[in-house]
């Protein structure tokens, strides 16, 4: 486990976290089994940032490595797995050729390989150590130089541990700075629920995802990061906050989920006369917002009636298992038929 070095270290509890999401909603998380757990906030800069970036990148590659290794992980493994049968099987083909020659041409066909193949092992080891160094170098760089990321959670490096980068930050008022420490929190219980319960995390279906949204190429790679079930999960959950310090409760029905869903989205709403009324949430971070506009907007008309229930009703429940709010879980689930958009998007597993 490595272990992480900032400027300034806060440590917290899931249920002071909680407290400070839902202000005197402790009905809310009082049964969550996490609420006990403790985890450090490090606020890291300058050569602290640097050294985070470098480990962020050596985990990922390790964890890629150890995937393809120990042939677990399926999603990363299958393409690679492919080629490699494709090059044994001209192996076996070769050596077959290679068989059927008689003595002095193998000499002959041997020293001719050896000494074509030695040069050509050489360079292209040195080849592939400079391309490893100067990817590696680049993705730290990059990693380092983008001021759009203002925090993580990253269980290969700490599971208890979530970090924020004070630079980027420093031009954010405190409330964007608590969303910030709320989202990835989030992606702390996420884990610990996931753990505790064996249950194993959903890898987003490209083929499906293509069917059911309209995604613009150019916000391609960035939508297919946000619909993953654990982002939206998340933002869903600061949606949640923003509606609980509002009206003072949680949604109760899918209708009223989609109430809230589209209030936070647009900033207005009907009223039971049909008048329109200004909302009461607040946005703490408006890239929130933007990016669960951007879901609702990319939904094809076909599937517009079982968005909200058959996606965002299955995620809205399973953050009602994370509070601890069981009852108030299955009574959306039992609102929501099977097999649902949900089961469909997520169905890779890993």
């Amino acid at each position: 486990m490595f272990s992480l070095k900032g400027k300034r270290v806060s440590r917290l509890s899931t249920l002071q976290q909680l407290g400070a999401d839902f202000p005197n909603g402790n009905w809310i998380y009082d049964n969550c089994v996490f609420k006990s757990r403790k985890f450090k906030v490090y606020y890291i800069s300058g050569f602290y940032l640097l050294l985070h970036e470098i480990k962020t990148v050596l985990v990922g590659w390790q964890f890629l490595f150890k995937a393809l290794l120990e042939k677990r992980e399926n999603y990363i493994v299958d393409s690679v797995r492919q080629d490699f049968r494709y090059v044994v099987s001209q192996l076996n083909n070769a050596g077959s050729t290679f068989n059927k020659l008689d003595l002095s041409n193998k000499a002959i066909f041997a020293l001719v390989v050896v000494g074509l193949a030695l040069p050509i092992f050489l360079f292209t080891l040195i080849y592939v150590l400079l391309k490893i160094i100067y990817s590696y170098t680049r993705l730290v760089c990059e990693m380092g130089m983008n001021k759009s990321r203002v925090g993580s959670f990253n269980l290969s490096l700490n599971d208890s541990a979530i970090v924020l980068y004070s630079r980027n930050l420093s031009e954010y008022p405190e409330e964007y700075k608590r969303s910030i420490i709320t989202h990835e929190h989030m992606h702390l219980i996420q884990y610990f629920y996931k753990s505790k319960f064996s249950i194993k995390v959903k890898h987003l279906s490209n083929t499906a995802m293509n069917y059911v949204f309209s995604v613009d190429k150019l916000k391609r790679d960035y939508f297919c990061y946000i619909i993953s079930e654990q982002e939206l999960e998340v933002r869903i959950h600061e949606m949640l906050v923003s509606y609980y310090r509002a009206y003072d409760k949680l949604p109760e029905s899918l209708s009223e989920l989609e109430t809230c869903y589209l209030e936070y989205i647009i900033g207005e709403n009907y009223d039971k006369n049909g008048n329109v009324y200004v909302s009461k949430m607040v946005y703490r971070n408006h890239t929130n917002a933007d990016d669960l506009r951007l879901i609702y907007m990319s939904v094809k008309p076909k599937f517009d009636e079982i968005f909200m229930s058959e996606l965002i009703g299955v995620l809205y429940a399973n953050l009602l298992d994370y509070y601890g709010l069981d009852y108030r879980s299955k009574v959306i689930r039992s609102e929501i038929a099977g097999p649902n958009l949900s089961s469909y998007l997520y169905q890779k597993i890993f």
